[in-house]
């Protein structure tokens, strides 16, 4: 088989058929490649025992020859076959299976083969409970599922590890030699296995040495690709020569900076000081501004617009949602409005958007705060030199890159309030300069966090009533809206009238949730400002971007079903103001393990940065951010904690090539170039 068609439908392979094909592409295996590239989760060491010195519990592989075999069923029914095996070393075994009627199809008398389990010693006979065998047919058989260290798959819809096994083990047998995906210089100089020897000991290793270093190269090479993918784009932006006018000093940020009621962190100065540095630059500014929730991110990114409309220029603001985007336009236009800097606000529930669209075309507005309704056609500004986009994480790749395209070498900022560990910003934001906040401005209080089980929940219900007379405010989360598995979640209605009827009887309740308009749910939150609610019931929609002052308490209620990043994100929507603010996470009786480890963990920690780093340990990039939407690389192989330092030097390795050859135009490096397009999709000119 050449190397052309591994990329072939993985329908063509033997053994598999358009029916067999449809399953495994819900594995994510489209092609032979991506067979060959399935990775095990773990190993089974079934290397034949040769001593057979067993051990009660104990899993082991041995050789055998069946002497007797028969069925039987119990006195309730259930079906019964055992085998007798003499095994190599003259020892008895006894093999037992239930409910199982195909085995005697499967197993005659006098078969010679491998037989491994776990053996039970009982009164000195030993058994084995539905062992996994291998027949020896014609005296020999090339082992797949026993007699070697024996791989195990993620599997589902009936795929199972014996028909995994074959057609990988198949696949690997037939094919003479796999074209490297790394240059011979790089492989010689790391002294990395080939391909196809690093594939067959990921399946089938012949040692944990080769299965090591086989893994090793494979890791290597995902993250040099990524590696090489995130130095192109930070290479062609410092390689960008632009003009750019921006004043020395600005009066509008001056100004702005006098009529704060509280100082500046240290973090903020520094971060502010970086922004501005690089906008000055004579390269567009590629910068992520990074901090935890209610670190005051926002105020530095107000300093950045007043600098560039100070300057002449227009500025975007695009944030992720309605209620974001609402919130950025009110917080910004409070403080700037005074200043004379004209601010709107644009997303799809705004009317009177075609008088909008002439005024941003004519120069007439400064800064345009708005959600994915900025990328439209219809938008377009006259001078746009300043792109800032909040969660970038939540937009997809080409809304991204729309709203840059619509002016000309914008200055690009990215704002987070999901801080991430070392190893995931360089896969993600490699290319980009970081400023860090991690300062929380002197009034705050750190928010004190409590597990609650069921029956703490009248204390609890209690110690709001206290806190709503002294004109505070509470937000009660819950993890779904009526009608989706109301069996099995809280909804917003169920929680509005039960809370009505019983624990705050006679208190003013709000609810908010996706389902409700953009108008309903604006009107909501200005009652909960002006003072008519004083308790809020929601779904996740109050996750990103509500700032009320005078909220202080959060209750998350089915707490075990939210990320750790989510729990975090909602308790930082609390904590604003100058009060001690706390977190109430409650939990269902019926909880998991992994999830009771979960709560330990968020309960236990407020800092931001070690939320998500246990959150990406829990659960993975890709369901952290979302796997089409974010663009983030899922690492078959690579784990963003482990293998940091392979990491670093896979990205050294990738910008060194592309500094002496950013087109990978040179004969040695022809094979890079035909891989970073086939893994990017793009071409590489």
């Amino acid at each position: 088989m050449n190397n052309g068609d591994l990329f072939s439908d993985i329908k063509f392979l033997k053994g598999v058929g358009p029916k067999m094909a449809e399953k495994l592409n819900l594995l994510g295996i489209y092609t032979k490649y991506d067979l060959l590239m399935y990775p095990p989760f773990r190993y089974i060491d079934r290397k034949l025992m040769l001593d057979e010195n067993f051990t009660d519990g104990g899993y082991y592989t041995v050789l055998g020859k069946v002497i007797d075999f028969g069925e039987f069923y119990t006195k309730r029914g259930k079906y019964i076959f055992q085998s007798v095996v003499e095994t190599s070393a003259k020892n008895y075994l006894f093999l037992t299976w239930f409910n199982n009627r195909f085995i005697k199809k499967s197993i005659n008398k006098g078969d010679i083969a491998l037989f491994s389990g776990k053996i039970n010693i009982k009164r000195g006979s030993y058994e084995m409970l539905h062992p996994d065998f291998e027949i020896f047919q014609d005296d020999f058989m090339e082992l797949i599922n026993t007699g070697k260290i024996v791989p195990v798959y993620h599997t589902k819809n009936g795929i199972t590890q014996k028909y995994l096994r074959k057609i990988i083990f198949s696949l690997i047998k037939s094919i003479d030699g796999i074209e490297e995906d790394l240059p011979d210089y790089l492989i010689k100089q790391k002294n990395f296995l080939s391909l196809k020897e690093s594939i067959t000991n990921l399946h089938f290793p012949e040692n944990e040495d080769k299965n090591r270093l086989g893994l090793k190269r494979l890791k290597y090479s995902e993250l040099f690709y990524t590696g090489l993918i995130v130095a192109r784009r930070k290479i062609e932006n410092s390689s960008k020569y632009v003009e750019k006018n921006y004043v020395e000093k600005s009066s509008l940020v001056e100004n702005f900076l006098s009529s704060l009621d509280f100082s500046l962190t240290d973090d903020q100065k520094r971060s502010i000081e970086e922004i501005i540095k690089d906008m000055k630059e004579t390269k567009p500014m590629n910068r992520l501004l990074m901090g935890d929730v209610g670190v005051g991110k926002t105020v530095v990114a107000t300093v950045a617009i007043l600098v560039a409309i100070d300057s002449g220029y227009q500025s975007a603001l695009m944030a992720p949602t309605e209620i974001l985007a609402q919130q950025h336009y009110i917080k910004i236009k409070e403080s700037v409005e005074k200043l004379g800097v004209r601010v709107e606000l644009l997303t799809s529930s705004i009317s009177d958007k075609k008088e909008k669209y002439s005024r941003i075309k004519e120069g007439k507005i400064d800064l345009v705060v708005g959600t994915h309704s900025l990328i439209r056609d219809e938008v377009v500004f006259k001078n746009l030199k300043l792109v800032i986009v909040d969660e970038q994480h939540r937009f997809g790749v080409i809304h991204r890159s729309t709203l840059k395209e619509k002016g000309k070498d914008v200055d690009y900022l990215v704002m987070t309030a999901t801080p991430i560990p070392r190893s995931l910003y360089l896969a993600l934001y490699g290319d980009m300069d970081l400023s860090m906040i991690r300062q929380r401005p002197s009034i705050q209080k750190v928010v004190k966090t409590k597990w609650v089980s069921s029956t703490g929940l009248k204390k609890m219900y209690d110690f709001i009533k206290k806190r709503i007379l002294d004109g505070e405010k509470t937000f009660i989360v819950c993890p779904a809206i009526e009608g989706e598995d109301e069996a099995d979640y809280d909804s917003v209605k169920k929680v509005y009238d039960n809370l009505s009827k019983t624990y705050l009887k006679g208190y003013r309740l709000g609810m908010i949730h996706s389902k409700l308009n953009y108008r309903e749910q604006e009107k909501i939150l200005k009652d909960l400002r002006d003072g008519l609610i004083d308790v809020l019931i929601g779904t996740t929609i109050v996750e990103v971007g509500l700032d009320i002052k005078d909220a202080t308490i959060m209750v998350i209620l089915s707490a075990e079903r939210f990320g750790l990043s989510q729990l975090h994100q909602l308790r930082g929507r609390v904590g604003r103001g100058e009060r001690q603010s706390f977190c109430f996470v409650v939990s269902s009786e019926d909880i998991t393990e992994e999830a009771i480890n979960r709560l330990k963990v968020f309960s236990r920690y407020n800092d931001g940065f070690k939320i998500s780093e246990y959150d990406l340990k829990f659960r993975g990039p890709g369901e952290l951010w979302g796997k089409k939407q974010s663009g983030i690389p899922i690492f078959k192989f690579a784990n963003f904690f482990e293998d940091m330092i392979l990491m670093k030097e896979a990205f050294f390795d990738a910008e060194k090539i592309l500094k002496n050859d950013m087109n990978l135009l040179k004969n040695e490096d022809k094979v890079i170039k035909i891989n970073l397009e086939r893994k990017s999709n793009e071409k590489v000119d």
